[in-house]
């Protein structure tokens, strides 16, 4: 008993000595210490204020009243599906699903956002200019005064962006999320410019109702189409009377299509100007430089300690 006493002793005792031997180095090295300290907390406070302020701009969406959509409309012709080559096959619930996957596609961002969007506006950006509203550019990759590509790229990237290339930065920037219970969407764009990604939100809600709105019209027109062609063939004439209050009914569509700037999409809550950034947070940041520092401070110092060790054995 008394040996296991003297044991646990002499064990608390060499603890604290080595605690105390701990804090000798800290204290020893304190300059050290502070000073790699010091030099990662400025280096983080550099680079956070070398980060440019990110916004972002979101809009929520409700899927649009589907008895008005064409292709809702369209579900009255189906009585005549068995004809052949009129194939009508209509499901409305995906329609807020193609949507979603147009929006995020290239064939549409190339055809219905990048004519109505800035090229540098997404790729040459530095920052955002709060007191004057106006976007600055990097120097060394597009010059604002000649309005001209200035950047040094090699093969497969061009002077001037393709856009293939803008394409990935607009991924980058959009979201485009669906709530599976409530059937809204909410679609959004982060930019250094606060006017720019609510416009950005804007122009991609106008451009996909347009987009879906016309590939119904048209896909309408081919089905009315052949209901006339139909018409003209067929000989019985209550077939021939229900196609013509068909055509009648599918051209006071196609009519009133052009009404309806809510095609797919309804706003719920439109894109705001952000007044506050989304991102960077540079007090974090810095933190955690400081963090980082002190904690590199304690690895030289143990390394340190550790050589001289053994070099003393």
């Amino acid at each position: 008993m008394s040996f296991n006493q003297n044991q646990t002793s002499k064990n608390e005792s060499h603890h604290a000595n080595d605690a105390i031997r701990i804090i000798k180095l800290i204290f020893n090295k304190k300059i050290t210490i502070t000073t790699i300290t010091l030099i990662s907390m400025l280096l983080s406070l550099a680079f956070a204020l070398s980060l440019p302020n990110i916004y972002k701009s979101e809009a929520l969406l409700a899927p649009a009243n589907q008895e008005e959509s064409l292709s809702s409309r369209l579900g009255e012709l189906s009585s005549l599906s068995g004809f052949p080559g009129l194939n009508i096959g209509y499901s409305n619930d995906k329609k807020s699903t193609e949507a979603i996957e147009r929006i995020q596609s290239f064939h549409f961002f190339s055809g219905h956002i990048l004519p109505f969007i800035k090229l540098e506006d997404l790729i040459a950006v530095k920052a955002w200019n709060t007191q004057n509203d106006e976007v600055m550019y990097k120097k060394n990759i597009f010059d604002k005064s000649s309005n001209t590509w200035i950047r040094d790229v090699s093969y497969p990237l061009k002077k001037i962006p393709s856009a293939q290339e803008a394409y990935k930065v607009y991924l980058d920037i959009l979201t485009v999320n669906l709530d599976k219970n409530t059937s809204f969407v909410s679609i959004a764009i982060e930019h250094q410019s606060p006017k720019l990604a609510q416009d950005w939100v804007d122009i991609i809600v106008r451009q996909i109702n347009q987009v879906m709105r016309d590939i119904d019209y048209q896909l309408a027109k081919k089905h009315i189409d052949y209901l006339i062609e139909a018409e003209n063939t067929i000989k019985v004439q209550s077939v021939k009377e229900s196609i013509s209050r068909l055509l009648e009914s599918q051209m006071n569509i196609l009519m009133l299509s052009n009404s309806n700037d809510s095609y797919i999409f309804t706003l719920i809550d439109p894109p705001l100007i952000p007044e506050k950034k989304l991102r960077p947070s540079r007090l974090i940041i810095c933190l955690i430089g400081t963090l980082l520092g002190m904690m590199l401070s304690f690895i030289f110092i143990a390394i340190q300690n550790f050589k001289e060790l053994y070099k003393n054995n």
